[in-house]
């Protein structure tokens, strides 16, 4: 299982009136960050602390000038994620 940590800023409230809603911020963040020019990062929340993120990258189009953008899934995982005296602790339950 792979964890990382990520310090919670001084200045971002937890918001409190929506669950998960803080942490699904602050993990897509966190992944946004990391990711290649072209690709994007889909972050779907689960449950609370549950939350399956794909990773996609640009598919190469063969055939006739038509201008189409597709991507193509490059990674999926599901991940469980934490917030642990101010640490974003995100740990990857993928089977």
């Amino acid at each position: 299982m792979a964890t990382t940590l990520e310090p919670l800023p001084p200045n971002e409230a937890p918001v409190e009136n929506v669950p998960g809603a803080t942490l699904k911020a602050r993990l897509t963040d966190l992944l946004m960050s990391r990711r290649t020019p072209g690709q994007l990062v889909r972050v779907t929340q689960v449950s609370g602390h549950h939350f399956r993120v794909n990773w996609m990258s640009p598919a190469t189009i063969t055939g006739d000038a038509t201008v189409l953008r597709t991507y193509q899934m490059t990674k999926s995982q599901f991940v469980r994620v934490d917030d642990l005296n101010g640490e974003l602790v995100v740990t990857d339950q993928t089977r």
